[in-house]
């Protein structure tokens, strides 16, 4: 494919927009293995989905994965660890790869702002471990001492309210929590994903884009690109982006066939 500036450009998050675990699926979906770990597998898409997530990434827009995922985990996908895209954005915003390296000028702001920051991953998770340990922990990453995922064995009524508690006092601080499922994200308000994506369409000039995502971490991403994409199970109630009338794995093959049409239509 030509690129040229106005070459469609499609941020997407992964986990339940692109890509669903084994609970996802159906009877009657035709469905296909994308990742495995140590032999197990770990996420599918229709067949579908993953043929037009293929003519998308090879003929007809620039396709940028956008998710919470680190390199390692986002490159365990096989249709990204087979055709490494040119531009990646992992960690939730913290990180942009370019051909497989880290962009220098996003790291270098990205440390001007941990160095402002006064309160540290680290120290926040001794918080954590302190209020949750009695209370189904699972477990606590600490990503590079910049943000937190923290696992609870159940997302308890007792369990969220004490996260929602917290939240309030973390935001005098600088930081945010995104609640998803049995997982809590603890980040800086310097690592957000629209962030991410807005210094990368200024950087390149790209003048058509479109965004897809399923999460609260998604909805400000969907509102900086030219046009925003959710599933039908989104976990947000704004619906200024356009909704699939499927859920599940079916909304990520509706989802990857509107933004095909979109992409055919301003090409």
């Amino acid at each position: 494919m030509r690129e040229t500036k106005e070459t469609p450009v499609f941020f997407s998050d992964l986990d339940r927009t692109l890509i669903f675990s084994k609970k996802f699926q159906k009877e009657g979906i035709d469905s296909l293995l994308v990742e495995e770990k140590d032999g197990k597998p770990i996420s599918y898409m229709t067949r579908e989905g993953f043929s037009i997530l293929q003519e998308l990434k090879k003929n007809e827009s620039i396709f940028i994965p956008v998710s919470t995922r680190t390199w390692e985990t986002m490159t365990r996908v096989g249709f990204i660890k087979d055709s490494l895209p040119e531009w990646m954005i992992c960690d939730n915003g913290a990180h942009i790869y370019h051909n497989g390296e880290r962009l220098k000028e996003w790291e270098d702001h990205i440390n001007k702002k941990r160095q402002e920051h006064t309160l540290t991953a680290s120290q926040l998770e001794q918080t954590i471990r302190y209020m949750f340990e009695d209370k189904g922990l699972k477990d606590i990453i600490n990503r590079e001492d910049i943000y937190l995922m923290v696992k609870f064995e159940e997302m308890t009524g007792e369990v969220r309210q004490s996260l929602e508690v917290l939240n309030l006092s973390l935001r005098k601080k600088g930081y945010r929590m995104d609640i998803n499922s049995r997982k809590a994200y603890l980040l800086p308000d310097y690592v957000r994903k629209e962030d991410a994506v807005e210094f990368l369409i200024k950087q390149q000039g790209w003048d058509f884009t479109i965004s897809a995502g399923d999460s609260y971490m998604d909805l400000e991403m969907l509102r900086k690109t030219t046009h925003g994409f959710a599933p039908r199970h989104k976990s947000f109630t704004e619906d200024f982006m356009h909704v699939t009338h499927q859920k599940g794995m079916l909304a990520g093959e509706e989802l990857l066939n509107a933004v095909q049409h979109l992409c055919r239509y301003v090409r």
